[in-house]
């Protein structure tokens, strides 16, 4: 099989490949080297052709098609590459340019690069410029770049344009994006490649390297600090459902300090835990000074089917900071409610809370307490709380 030529474009931003997963100490076990790129570097080899389903919303029918996406190896990094075209073109008048695009072994998109000698175009023929091609780069560099949620249709028949630019076309809707959003009068070529960038092929390079992570593999990524291999590490063992102590450990260290995306995957990992070891493990995220975690720890146990027994639901009530946030109590009453493990002990630890400075927050665990078979030490405080507060209930 003829490969393109690998040479890089002086406008293509090169990889960090330092930070590219290393596969002596990510994938074990040796690959077959099957051919030499023919490139200026020696130290490019293939190590594998994988084919693969990938759809793209260009695609009429919205059918996923076949590809051969390449896997090699350049100074012991692994990287991906597929050779697509720079436009999807149905009515066949575009010019059409073959591009080459790079992945990392976690699916990051890094470069892309053209056949010496091609070169892409704007409208009416105008072949890009230096600008023009750092822009794309930068634009399928990024992961939540516009072109994610425009459609097929707003791209055919909508003009976008850049900030600063002047709308020359009439007659149709314009939809404006920042600058260095897009390359003007190519938008049918930014919204083609970064769909390829960014869409189905990285999951499929992810679920490529992730067939030959070890846990200990999975572990370092975990414990490296770097947020890209968290995330891509988290994923994979979601999918995997695998639950080896030492993961749980690194899992449950990165939680709490995680943040977004980081953390709501880590706490589905951890909800496919035993029930026994996911509420201890809930107890243990709980107790932190991060108002954000505390919630959504509460959030998290509010969803999954394991719940709390009494002497948990005290323990989380007793690690409450001194003036907590109204939604973390009103998440914790919540859980009390659906756990359905309202008690005498339970009540005793939310009697404090009447006294809270937020009077909303007090207000509401009166009327929690109000529902329930209270002794008559509780009923005490309920009284006290009511003459104090009747005007306001």
């Amino acid at each position: 099989m003829a490969l393109p030529m690998l040479s890089s474009l002086k406008y293509a931003v090169m990889p960090d490949w330092g930070n590219i997963l290393t596969p002596s100490k990510f994938i074990g076990g040796l690959l077959l080297v099957l051919q030499l790129l023919p490139s200026g570097s020696s130290c490019q080899t293939v190590v594998g052709v994988h084919e693969i389903k990938a759809n793209h919303p260009a695609f009429e029918q919205e059918h996923a098609t076949t590809f051969q996406l390449v896997e090699a190896e350049v100074n012991e990094k692994r990287i991906f590459r597929l050779d697509v075209q720079s436009v999807i073109c149905a009515d066949h008048q575009c010019k059409v340019v073959p591009v080459s695009l790079f992945w990392d072994a976690l699916g990051k998109y890094v470069k892309y690069e053209l056949v010496p000698g091609d070169y892409l175009e704007k409208g009416e023929g105008v072949p890009f410029t230096e600008d023009d091609y750092q822009t794309l780069q930068t634009i399928l560099l990024d992961e939540n770049s516009p072109y994610g949620d425009l459609t097929y249709h707003e791209v055919t028949h909508d003009q976008v344009i850049g900030e600063g630019q002047v709308d020359g076309i009439s007659g149709a809707t314009t939809i404006l994006l920042a600058n260095g959003q897009t390359v003007i009068g190519a938008t049918w070529s930014c919204f083609t490649l970064w769909h390829w960038a960014n869409g189905d092929v990285v999951g499929e390079v992810r679920r490529i390297t992730g067939a030959r992570a070890t846990v200990s593999a999975l572990r370092q990524l975990l414990d490296s600090g770097n947020q890209a291999k968290q995330h891509y590490a988290l994923s994979e063992l979601n999918r995997r459902e695998q639950y080896d102590p030492e993961l749980v450990e690194s899992v449950l260290r990165l939680s709490a300090h995680a943040q977004g995306e980081l953390l709501s995957l880590s706490l589905s990992f951890l909800e496919g835990l035993d029930p026994g070891q996911y509420l201890m493990a809930m107890v243990q995220l709980y107790d932190t000074e991060r108002s954000g975690l505390r919630q959504e720890v509460l959030k998290s146990l509010l969803r999954a089917k394991s719940k709390p027994g009494e002497g948990t639901v005290v323990r989380l009530i007793g690690l409450l900071p001194e003036n907590p946030a109204f939604q973390e109590v009103d998440y914790l009453l919540r859980l009390i409610e659906q756990a359905k493990v309202a008690s005498e002990a339970v009540s005793r630890e939310l009697v404090p809370l009447l006294k809270a400075n937020d009077f909303l927050l007090s207000r509401r665990v009166y009327y929690f307490l109000s529902r329930e078979e209270n002794s008559a030490g509780i009923r005490v405080a309920l009284d006290g709380f009511y003459a104090l507060h009747k005007d306001n209930i």
